[in-house]
């Protein structure tokens, strides 16, 4: 479950902290809150295309990190093992995504580099 996302230096404001719990959450606000712009950068923890548009005017990058706490029996957790990220199913899943303004990104589970096509797996 995702319990817990940090946005710093997106668009809209310069830190953003959103927290999860079990059961419905639901994201709401009038139109023009940013309501978008926020899933839009929850997708990109998940591999999707960066944009550069999210970042902050007054910053040179846009930070992304979620926390998840999954289950035991997670089928992820092998993939994670086999490629040698630090992980332990008692403790989060953190997925971190950088984009800068020079376009480029670098993703990261639980503080190990990894590809963007690996998060999408």
């Amino acid at each position: 479950m995702l319990e817990k996302v940090e946005i710093k230096n997106l668009a809209i404001s310069k830190e953003v902290n959103l927290n999860f719990t079990n059961g419905l959450n639901l994201i709401t606000g009038e139109t023009g809150a940013g309501k978008s712009i926020i899933i839009e950068t929850i997708s990109l923890l998940l591999g999707g295309k960066s944009n550069t548009d999210l970042i902050h005017h007054q910053a040179d990058s846009l930070k992304i990190k979620a926390f998840f706490k999954l289950p035991t029996n997670w089928l992820g957790w092998k993939l994670i093992r086999k490629y040698d990220i630090n992980s332990n199913p008692e403790s989060y899943l953190i997925v971190q995504r950088i984009i800068s303004k020079t376009k480029k990104t670098k993703a990261f589970i639980n503080n190990k580099q990894v590809s963007i096509n690996f998060l999408k797996k």
